[in-house]
């Protein structure tokens, strides 16, 4: 608060992603998250908290499940494992029809884990947009089979546009053209569906 600030709207993009779903006939759901640490991880639960409960979703059919950030860095097959382990009761207890991933790059280990746990009707959905970014690394990491097919529903986080606001906002401050209270922006998030 002490300081002029941009933020991109991660509520709203996870409302968006999660909305499109429902809207979509999804009424089972599951989303991946880093934990609440993290400011976006806090939003991105807000949005999608908010989202299930306007659609009138009973809490047992829809649920977040922390993936320990030291499970990012694991190789992809170490990765697999893991999610495997982590999913196996949320899916038994929620039988969630879609799974937000955390981000876009761990959409193929989720439906590599899903697969070992012989659920294949599940859609996975990314965030970030940044799939045809990371499209390469992927097919290296997890093979060309688990990303066939698999270019997620995904949202852009915008954050060319932060940093735009963000300079926008200093220059006006360097030229005295903002008032002395320090000014906070919020720039929304774009729902990606290929």
């Amino acid at each position: 608060p002490f300081a002029d600030r941009v933020y991109s709207d991660f509520e709203q993009g996870q409302a968006s992603l999660t909305r499109h779903f429902l809207e979509r006939g999804h009424r089972r759901m599951l989303r991946l998250s880093t934990g609440p640490g993290r400011l976006y991880e806090k939003q991105k639960s807000a949005g999608y908290r908010r989202a299930a409960l306007d659609a009138g979703l009973a809490e047992k059919a829809w649920g977040e499940l922390v993936v320990p950030q030291r499970t990012e860095a694991l190789p992809p097959s170490e990765r697999v494992a893991r999610l495997t382990e982590l999913l196996r009761e949320p899916i038994k207890r929620i039988r969630p029809t879609v799974v937000f991933a955390i981000n876009d790059p761990e959409v193929p280990a989720v439906r590599l884990a899903l697969r070992a746990l012989g659920v294949s009707d599940v859609e996975v959905a990314g965030y970030d947009a940044d799939w045809s970014e990371m499209h390469a690394a992927l097919v290296a990491d997890y093979g060309a089979d688990a990303v066939a097919g698999a270019v997620p529903v995904t949202v852009d986080a915008n954050l060319p546009k932060v940093a735009e606001a963000m300079a926008e906002m200093t220059l006006a401050r360097a030229f005295g053209r903002l008032d002395a209270k320090p000014q906070g922006r919020t720039v929304s998030q774009t729902l990606v569906v290929d």
